[in-house]
């Protein structure tokens, strides 16, 4: 049996003032010639000088952009967060716990595309598994296996369907 893994950013909330001694995320993840190349195709406008083009606007227009949270910090206590964060609490003071939201990016974008919505969302009390899709509504990402080379997978338009 093969198990595939799903590659995906976890927003949460966090203790407060809590920092990370680990740099934080890339908005796009780097290679940026991936992404560039992948929204060149998007664009029905992908050759050897165009995704060069792509790939340079791309480096200065984002390429240094990091999401702006935290990298594995401790998760905020629960007695921290209140009912106004959108928790829902029982009449007997119990609760359900933390609401999850699973974030599908959509076409053409990412899991990091829409960080500092998904941010918002973690900042009010909610997880958000922000997804990223491998069948190529993404610009672009590289697929890591164990024991096989990894394999860059780009956007797909309708012309690349048999």
């Amino acid at each position: 049996m093969q198990l595939d893994t799903v590659l995906f950013s976890l927003y949460y909330p966090s203790k407060d003032g809590a920092k990370s001694s680990k740099p934080r995320h890339y908005w796009i993840s780097p290679p940026i010639a991936i992404a560039a190349e992948g929204y060149a195709r998007f664009a029905h406008i992908s050759n050897f000088f165009t995704n060069k083009i792509f790939t340079f606007l791309l480096w200065v227009l984002a390429g240094g952009n990091r999401i702006p949270a935290e990298v594995d910090v401790p998760l905020r206590p629960y007695d921290a967060l209140s009912a106004s964060d959108g928790l829902s609490v029982a009449s007997d003071g119990t609760h359900a716990g933390l609401p999850v939201i699973v974030f599908s990016h959509g076409m053409a974008s990412s899991r990091t595309s829409y960080s500092q919505y998904c941010a918002e969302l973690a900042s009010r009390g909610y997880v958000v598994a922000a997804i990223e899709h491998r069948d190529g509504s993404g610009p672009g990402t590289v697929i890591m296996k164990d024991g096989t080379p990894n394999r860059n997978l780009l956007h797909l338009n309708q012309n690349h369907l048999q």
